[in-house]
């Protein structure tokens, strides 16, 4: 089992036919914390999840935060 955040393209996801993150995530038993919406980027952001990588759609992808990297 993984656990990171994890990125929902909202696009790609409607065109596979689903509609409601907050429900596809449930519907494949990942469990997580809150969410955040990001309207600009066509997005949702849900917080502290607990998957397998092999189950995850193409348009779910991990989110690490690299903190060294980021501030040099």
């Amino acid at each position: 089992m993984n656990k990171s955040d994890l990125i929902i393209d909202l696009v790609s996801m409607r065109e596979h036919g689903e509609f409601h993150s907050r429900a596809l995530l449930e519907n494949m038993g990942i469990k997580h914390g809150k969410s955040i919406t990001m309207a600009a980027y066509q997005s949702d952001v849900f917080l502290d999840c607990i998957y397998r990588l092999e189950d995850l759609p193409v348009y779910v992808k991990p989110f690490r935060f690299d903190s060294e990297r980021f501030w040099g």
